[in-house]
């Protein structure tokens, strides 16, 4: 083949697997919002931030399911204990179901997902094994991953409905609005740095065409999401710096989720309202 031709046909694969993600998974640019100082510790409770690339995945077809009937048993719980309780031991429900969720979805559920195969539309319900060429049913995309794991622990969602939004508008209607943080034509590395200022936890990230989660720990930072990637293209785990569309980005919203009132809806079932479209 000529060699023309040869790199013409590989700049064109390149461009239209990026033209595809971005035109589901675009973001706008806002204005700057200053971080918030509330601090949420997490100290005396399980390892939030344990990496799942070594961790032995469960049979898909049973164990996910009882896995997520286990979180609906132990939320109903959690519901009838909030419902009758007086203002001083709610807190104390908040905070054990705060640990509770963010235990389920760092130890166990994403780690269900890991390996899934990414295809544009990718919309399965349950994790699958990676194939060289799945299907859309076999598969999930960016916003349908994070979406659907947030459903899968007990958060009334419209999930299919928020994974269609550009992934700014994910963020916004899941996270408030102080606990909001944008950055702008920044080195992967200046946003390493700016992180250590911001409260440990879980985040969901949009991107300039991608989005998923961000696990902001000082000592390992992790991006969680389902790539498109060609050298990837499934559900992964790693550093915030390498090659990923974090690092690669030039714009990056980051959205602090799991907070007491998003956890109070937990407990309450109370349905999330789609105000950003």
């Amino acid at each position: 083949m000529n060699k023309k031709i040869l790199l013409g046909s590989m700049a064109l694969m390149t461009g239209l697997i990026a033209f595809a993600a971005s035109q589901k998974e675009s973001t706008t640019i806002d204005s700057m919002i200053e971080p918030s100082s509330v601090v949420l510790t997490k100290e005396n409770s399980p390892n939030y931030f344990t990496a799942f690339e070594n961790k032995p995945k469960p049979e898909h077809k049973v164990n996910y399911d009882s896995l997520i009937t286990s979180i609906k048993d132990q939320q109903k719980i959690f519901h009838k204990n909030y419902s009758v309780a007086n203002d001083s031991v709610k807190k104390e429900i908040l905070s054990e179901a705060t640990d509770f969720v963010y235990d389920k979805l760092i130890n166990d559920v994403f780690p269900a997902w890991h390996g899934t195969p990414w295809v544009f539309g990718g919309n399965v319900s349950k994790p699958q094994e990676n194939k060289n060429s799945a299907t859309v049913n076999e598969s999930i995309d960016c916003g349908h991953f994070v979406t659907r794991t947030l459903y899968d622990v007990g958060f009334n969602i419209e999930r299919n409905r928020l994974a269609q939004l550009a992934s700014e508008n994910i963020i916004k209607n899941l996270s408030d609005s102080d606990e909001i943080f944008r950055y702008r034509n920044k080195s992967i590395q200046t946003v390493d740095a700016q992180l250590d200022n911001l409260s440990e936890g879980l985040y969901i990230t949009g991107l300039d065409c991608h989005t998923g989660f961000i696990l902001n720990n000082k000592n390992d930072k992790r991006f969680i999401h389902s790539s498109y990637y060609p050298d990837q293209m499934q559900v992964v785990s790693e550093p915030i710096i390498g090659s990923n569309p974090f690092a690669h980005s030039r714009y990056r919203v980051l959205g602090k989720i799991l907070d007491e009132n998003m956890i109070d809806n937990w407990l309450t079932g109370k349905k999330f309202e789609v105000k950003y479209k």
